[in-house]
Parts: structure tokens; C-alpha cells; sequence
């Protein structure tokens, strides 16, 4: 198999940052998770679970003092662990993503490298459809200047491409990480217009089919290659 040579000029080549461009140091950032005793590490992920039980409530609408509550801490104690809001919601999308990213890589259906890149595409897309208000936040938080929020933004999207990565075992590791960055860039732009309403999901699904499709093809010609190439004269 081989990345279509159209494709691999499309800009999108290894090493290309998705990641938004936030700048800026988080105000208030909490102690380095290497500092964390393990009696903290567990609060600090009871806080997290608080933080996502109440999104998967009240979509993108949770204030920080209600995380606390959920969690049974004191709202200082949260911002103590997360310098902001927006770094505890970047946090709590990391975890979303790193469970279903796990979960996928599993179990990944398919006896091609298409196939099983196309398998968890879609159970991706399943995924955001199910829980449309992580995407909605991770946009909204994404507009931050907190650097932690960056730190986890940077590790959802990594998350995402060695998933993808890992599906195409028949691929060089350059090729490979090409087409798991370019799967992405592409699954991301059709969530977002997903979420405005300017493509259905079955549409968004499609979409992903042709990435596939037009992305992996095979490296020996069709045995009607010759008979073609006759037509076409």
C-alpha cells in the first residue's frame, strides 16, 4: 500500500501541528503530577470523573463550583489541581478521548489496513455523535490561552493519530503517520461542520469512506491496468 503522491502534497506531512495556537502560561497552574502523592492523584481524578458525569448531564453548561460539589471537595481544592475552568474541562476531554481511543485500538475490525483505519473512523464519529457536547467544549475551551490546556489538546490529538497509526500495520511508519494526520485534520474539519448543521453524520461517514478510499490504495497495479492504458490511447 502507498499514500497517494496528490495526498501526500496536500501540506498536511509528518510533524505538522493540528494543535489550536494557544499561548500564554496557565494562571494559578498546579504542582507538576510528578509532586502528586497518590491520596492526590485520586482526588484529582474524582474530579475529573465529577467534571464528565456532569457534562454527559448538562452538556458544555457546568461551572466549577458545581464540579466541587459533585466531587465532595472544596471549590479551592479543584482550582488547586487545574489552574482554570478550561484546563479542568481540557483534562476531562483527554480522558473522554483516551478511553475510546483505547477501547478502539482493542478491537479494531478489519483484516486491511483500510478496513481497520475505516473501523475506527467511524466508531470516532459514533462516538462525538453520541456526545456531541464534547465537541462543542473542546472548541469553546480550545479559544483559551491557558498553556494546560494546550498540554491536553496536544495529547487528544497525539492520542488520536497513534490510533490511527496503529491500524496500518502494512504501512511505513512515515507513510502511516501521513495518512493517520491527514485522517484526522479531515475527521475534525467534518465534526465541525457536523456541529453547525452543514453536513449530516451520515454524510460526515461518507466523507471518511472516500479519505479511506482514495488514501490507501494498492501498490500493484490492476491486473486491467494494460488493458486500460489501451482504451485510454
Amino acid at each position: 500500500m502507498r499514500v497517494r503522491n496528490a495526498v501526500r502534497r496536500g501540506g498536511l506531512m509528518s510533524g505538522d501541528s493540528l494543535a489550536p495556537k494557544l499561548t500564554g502560561p496557565a494562571a494559578g497552574a498546579p504542582p507538576m503530577a510528578v509532586d502528586w502523592t497518590d491520596k492526590q492523584l485520586q482526588r484529582r481524578s474524582r474530579i475529573v470523573e465529577a467534571t464528565l458525569a456532569l457534562l454527559a448531564q448538562r452538556s458544555e453548561n457546568v461551572e466549577v463550583r458545581e464540579v466541587a460539589g459533585e466531587a465532595n471537595v472544596a471549590l479551592a481544592t479543584v482550582y488547586s489541581y487545574f489552574g482554570s475552568k478550561e484546563a479542568l474541562f481540557a483534562e476531562a476531554y483527554l480522558t473522554w478521548c483516551t478511553r475510546h481511543w483505547a477501547a478502539f485500538a482493542q478491537d479494531a475490525v478489519g483484516d486491511t489496513d483500510a478496513a481497520r483505519l475505516e473501523n475506527v473512523l467511524h466508531r470516532t464519529i459514533d462516538a462525538f455523535a453520541r456526545e456531541p457536547h464534547m465537541l462543542r467544549l473542546i472548541n469553546l475551551t480550545g479559544r483559551s490561552g491557558d498553556s494546560a490546556v494546550t498540554s491536553s489538546l496536544r495529547a487528544s490529538i497525539d492520542g488520536a493519530v497513534e490510533l490511527f497509526e496503529t491500524t496500518m500495520p502494512g504501512q511505513g511508519a512515515r507513510d502511516a503517520h501521513t495518512i493517520a494526520t491527514i485522517a484526522f485534520a479531515t475527521l475534525y474539519f467534518a465534526l465541525n461542520q457536523w456541529a453547525a448543521g452543514l453536513l449530516r453524520t451520515d454524510e460526515v461517514h461518507d466523507l471518511i469512506s472516500d479519505l479511506v478510499r482514495v488514501t490507501l490504495v494498492p501498490t500493484e497495479p490492476s491486473p486491467h491496468a494494460d488493458e486500460q492504458r489501451q482504451v485510454g490511447r
